[in-house]
């Protein structure tokens, strides 16, 4: 059984990962640290579980919300306008497909019904009594 690395080696771990994901703007997670260690999840929770809880979450910056600019409000309404335009293009765009499709199955229908006439197909449903349909 390989082991375990010790709790300062565990803590410069985790703090190289914070200053990673903060020169990289990615957030910091305990998965980063145990694949730098080479520490499955279960064990790594396990043994070093304080230390994730003490030392590494209070040093976790909080996740904020970007600040929306000061011309978003101006620009909700064109774009509300704008996605409600491409709906009505993109419903029309549905019924034509639909349509041909509908068109294709009839045509589709026909052809089969034509060849099958032309080859002297018979289908079997129409020599059964009523009775065994």
């Amino acid at each position: 059984m390989p082991q375990l690395p010790t709790d300062t080696e565990v803590r410069a771990a985790m703090d190289a990962v914070i200053a990673d994901a903060a020169r990289t703007g990615r957030a910091p997670t305990v998965a980063e640290v145990e694949r730098r260690l080479g520490i499955r999840h279960a064990t790594f929770y396990r043994h070093f579980r304080s230390l994730i809880i003490e030392h590494f979450r209070p040093k976790i910056p909080p996740i904020s919300a970007p600040a929306k600019p000061a011309t978003a409000e101006a620009n909700d309404g064109k774009t509300i306008t704008r996605l409600r335009q491409e709906n009505t293009e993109l419903r029309k765009l549905l019924n034509i497909y639909a349509e041909t499709i509908r068109q294709l199955t009839t045509d589709n229908s026909d052809l089969k019904s034509q060849l099958q006439r032309s080859s002297g197909i018979v289908h079997l449903d129409t020599r059964r009594p009523p009775s065994h349909l």
